[in-house]
């Protein structure tokens, strides 16, 4: 933002007014009330948020400039604790507007005499602990209209302020973005007056996808996403396209997966996080300060395939099969076919894929259990699944343990143990979430083919370049992601706020509105795997031209799946 006009103006006075909040300060909520909903939702006290605007309506009826213990005298009992929660978070909360910093320390620079002045119901003790802690210092006083039972709106609040500066009114600069209470009001005093740009103000006119998401979902959640993400876009001028993007939107989803992981696994001896998809997930957790012991387990539908269910009646476990005796150099004497002679050859060679089989299942059961130690009860942290398929297959190897899956989404009703933060079951055409999901929670690792020898993983070399892509680019995705979890650490503390799956997906859907054109080093135009053995890449953000090939597999799927049967 150009203060350069702010500066000039300064200059030609002696004395400056500046306002607080949305001037000097800003929240992590987009709407201020929506601290209320948060309070209400940390709490656990129904009712708190829509009970304290009703408070503050009633008390005001009594006392225009009433403070918060008149507010809290209004409100039902049972909230009464919440008031130091309140005070204690707009403590906590506040932030300085970057660009005010800049205007305020030149003013402070020039000499100039500087008052703070606000409406508000909050005691200027109070005030002055909020401003400090933001760096904003050498004022003389802070007006407070609770206090001065006059208020900027009236304009008699000015009277007050001239009256101990002792100055004339045009020696005087106020500078708040409240058109009226600051600049009406103020020049009608015969003050000098200019209207400070709030930062939503400045983001919103160039985000409308954002305040668009803000209406569609209202209430703190959306609030605290659009907040924090106006925050950093006024603290990140300069960035790359990966790290932007995933800061702004692969951030908050991990940030609110670990949030969903640590809120549900008190219980937990251990927490198992699947490669590759789970690797921001335990790194966010991590740098959350999750509490549990936690691991990352090398393993993937296609190992679960291959080394755990072991059908060769199953399509996917033959092209797995396949897939790995061609690209892992571990059987390079035997001689794979081509695609359409399989199931032939699955059936001609069995004795020996079988052996093939269970030296892998053996190879992978120490792993397994060398990973997951003495634990009696895991959680397993995944980003998405359909058929449970890795759970299944850790729960055959560790028949003793007890296994909780806990997934951002799962795209169809299961049997087994698990906690969604996002339930897909009864949801049609989500893939590009689910897509979402897997590129910015996942790692920079290329897709695992198995287990070696020395317990180590073993990786795919020859990938396609829509993996290289994202291997090159992944520094910069972790670097956006922890950025992300940095700022809502730093923010908010052990208190981040629970955003629902359900709002996630709408800010999702904000990426995805943002996204066009068809430049392969983007999400617009990247692709995506959407098989088990890495072989078919769709659009990750899918396409309509995308929708038959998938369908085709699908049914191919299913078509083999009643052959075997």
């Amino acid at each position: 933002m150009d203060v350069s006009e702010y500066l000039k103006a300064i200059d030609t006075a002696d004395a400056v007014a500046f306002d607080i909040f949305d001037t000097l300060l800003v929240r992590p909520f987009f709407h201020p009330h929506d601290l209320f909903g948060f309070l209400e939702a940390e709490s656990g006290l129904e009712g708190f948020a829509e009970a304290r605007i009703r408070a503050e309506r009633e008390a005001r009826r009594t006392d225009p400039e009433t403070d918060i213990d008149g507010i809290y005298r209004s409100i039902d009992p049972k909230y009464l604790a919440l008031k130091d929660a309140e005070i204690g978070s707009e403590i906590s909360f506040s932030r300085a507007d970057p660009d005010m910093v800049e205007v305020f320390g030149y003013a402070s620079e020039k000499g100039k005499n500087i008052v703070l002045v606000s409406d508000m119901y909050l005691p200027s003790d109070i005030l002055e602990r909020m401003v400090s802690k933001n760096g904003f210092s050498g004022h003389s006083k802070i007006y407070v209209s609770t206090e001065t039972k006059v208020s900027k709106r009236s304009g008699l609040m000015y009277d007050t302020v001239l009256g101990d500066l002792g100055l004339s009114p045009s020696k005087v600069l106020m500078i708040g973005d409240n058109r009226h209470a600051d600049c009406d009001s103020a020049i009608s005093k015969g003050l000098k007056a200019m209207r400070w740009i709030p930062m939503k103000e400045r983001y919103a006119a160039s985000h409308r996808h954002e305040m668009r998401f803000l209406k569609r979902y209202p209430g703190y959640e959306s609030s605290v996403i659009v907040a924090m993400d106006m925050l950093g876009w006024a603290e990140h001028s300069d960035e790359t396209y990966w790290h932007m993007v995933s800061r702004r939107f692969g951030g908050p989803m991990n940030v609110m997966f670990a949030k969903f992981v640590m809120d549900n696994s008190e219980d937990m001896d251990k927490l198992v996080f699947f490669s590759r998809d789970g690797y921001m997930p335990m790194k966010v957790y991590e740098a959350l300060g999750g509490k549990k012991p936690f691991v990352y387990l090398h393993t993937s539908r296609m190992i679960a395939k291959v080394f755990g269910r072991r059908d060769l009646s199953d399509r996917d476990t033959v092209l797995s099969l396949m897939a790995y005796l061609r690209d892992s150099g571990r059987y390079r004497d035997i001689e794979v076919p081509g695609k359409s002679e399989y199931r032939r050859f699955a059936e001609e060679n069995r004795e020996v894929l079988e052996r093939i089989m269970a030296e892998g299942h053996a190879r992978y059961e120490n792993y397994l259990k060398r990973a997951v130690g003495d634990a009696g009860k895991i959680m397993l942290v995944d980003a998405t699944t359909m058929r449970f398929t890795s759970q299944g297959d850790v729960e055959r190897y560790l028949d003793h343990v007890d296994v909780t899956g806990c997934y951002y989404a799962v795209t169809a009703e299961g049997k087994r143990k698990h906690l969604a933060y996002c339930d897909r079951s009864r949801q049609h055409l989500c893939s590009s979430y689910v897509n979402l999901a897997e590129y910015f929670l996942g790692s920079g690792e290329r897709p695992l083919l198995g287990i070696g020898d020395d317990g180590g993983p073993v990786f795919e070399e020859d990938v396609p370049n829509d993996e290289i892509i994202r291997i090159r680019a992944f520094p910069q995705i972790y670097g956006g992601i922890m950025d992300c979890t940095e700022s809502y650490s730093e923010m908010f503390g052990d208190r981040i706020p629970s955003v629902s799956g359900k709002v996630m997906d709408g800010w999702m859907d904000v990426l995805m509105a943002e996204e066009s054109g068809n430049d392969p080093n983007t999400l617009s135009g990247i692709k995506w795997a959407v098989n088990t053995q890495h072989s078919i890449y769709k659009h990750l953000i899918l396409r309509l031209s995308d929708i038959p090939g998938v369908i085709i597999m699908k049914i191919g799927e299913a078509l083999y799946s009643h052959r075997k049967r």
